[in-house]
């Protein structure tokens, strides 16, 4: 994909295209082995990409470090949510102020203050809402 993006014109298509199975032992519920295998990656994308370019690898590490957040929340791990929150505004502090970022710091919250069973009760009605209106996007 990073070959292709630096050699044609591409666009971002806000609509699903892929699905995939998720289950207990997928590579993927590891956040820490994530992480090593996407810092590879970043580096070897930046080894190859111009200099002024390089000012766009410590957002690549924040928006990594956020995502892994939102998967140790799946985990329903938060203290590594809350650690993964934390380095993601360390190296690229915009991200504070970022819908994903706030999303999350309120789910943390939520967990700390009003405990694990009220955030997945609030989590199981925000997805029943969103499958909802996206079936009657799909009937439209």
């Amino acid at each position: 994909w990073l070959r292709i993006a630096s050699r044609y014109h591409y666009k971002v298509i806000k609509e699903v295209f892929v699905k995939y199975r998720q289950h207990p032992h997928n590579k993927s519920k590891d956040c820490q082995s994530m992480l090593e295998a996407f810092r590879a990656l970043i580096e070897k994308t930046y080894q190859s990409l111009p200099l002024e370019s390089l000012y766009l690898r410590a957002h690549c590490y924040g928006r990594l470090n956020l995502f892994l957040a939102w998967r140790a929340m799946e985990k329903k791990d938060y203290r590594q949510a809350a650690y993964f929150r934390s380095q993601a505004i360390a190296h690229s502090p915009q991200l504070f102020y970022s819908q994903g970022s706030i999303r999350l710091l309120v789910a943390i919250a939520v967990v700390r203050w009003f405990g694990v069973q009220t955030f997945d009760r609030i989590r199981r009605f925000n997805r029943s809402v969103r499958s909802f209106s996206l079936l009657n996007k799909a009937t439209l």
